[in-house]
């Protein structure tokens, strides 16, 4: 089990759920829940990591990094972020995806324009 696996499971028992309601809130099976407490943490889907944040109200970087976000999330962007890496890249692996969003998202607070090549410049550099 890796650090961000442990990290999953503390806050679904901190948030008072069992392993089948934080996967009935995410939308996926019991079995995909419990893989993701297993050490398979890499497995959840961009779109679903920010269900899972929800659902155990922390957010998306501490779920997977440890670190608290100073920022207020802005789920628009969050949201516009991770269509624009789903639809420009499907060869990366869930991990990769998540750091093209993560680095995505960041230039799109920062009030930067994001277009598919951009993410696929980001990919080569990632």
């Amino acid at each position: 089990m890796n650090t961000a696996s442990k990290r999953l499971k503390k806050l679904r028992i901190k948030a008072g759920l069992n392993q089948s309601q934080l996967a009935r809130k995410v939308g996926v099976t019991r079995a995909a829940a419990s893989r993701w407490e297993q050490g398979d943490i890499e497995s959840i889907l961009a779109r679903n990591a920010l269900s899972v944040a929800n659902a155990l109200k922390t957010d998306v970087q501490y779920l997977f990094t440890g670190r608290c976000n100073t920022n207020p999330l802005d789920v628009e962007s969050l949201t516009r972020a991770i269509k624009i890496v789903e639809q420009s890249l499907d060869d990366l692996t869930p991990t990769g995806k998540a750091n093209i969003i993560n680095l995505v998202y960041q230039l799109m607070t920062e009030g930067r324009q994001v277009s598919r090549k951009a993410v696929r410049e980001l990919q080569k550099t990632a």
